[in-house]
């Protein structure tokens, strides 16, 4: 009987899995991401490796290390490029133009948007 019971535990956990699987078709692991972020007062980049993951490979962390030092500049330079293409296209000097003072947020966001005129002041 006993017998009977794990053959329908072992069915049951392998439906429960492919539920679980096909609810979840994106299922993945980043090892390394790559970020670039536009804010109305920065364009930045960051990059993070999920370092749990990578302690478990021998070698991963060395890997991470790696990859991290190769694509550094490469990304500086990039968005260095970002910024020259949004300054050409929205035309303003600098993203961060203003962002510290209190309107620094909206006045981004009329350079960006072309403005529009708030009828209830």
């Amino acid at each position: 009987m006993a017998g009977k019971n794990n053959g329908l535990d072992a069915i049951m956990a392998m439906m429960a899995l492919k539920t679980l699987m096909n609810d979840t078709k994106d299922l993945a692991i980043h090892p390394f991401t790559i970020e670039v972020t536009v804010t109305p007062g920065s364009i930045g980049c960051s990059a993070s490796g999920n370092r749990k993951f990578l302690e478990d490979l021998d070698g991963g962390i060395e890997w991470l290390d790696e990859t991290n030092d190769r694509v550094k500049d490469i990304m500086a330079e990039q968005t260095t490029k970002l910024a020259e293409l949004m300054k050409k296209k929205f035309g303003f000097e600098t993203v961060a133009d203003d962002s510290n003072s209190e309107d620094g947020f909206a006045k981004f966001m009329e350079t960006l948007f072309g403005g529009g005129q708030n009828d209830s002041e």
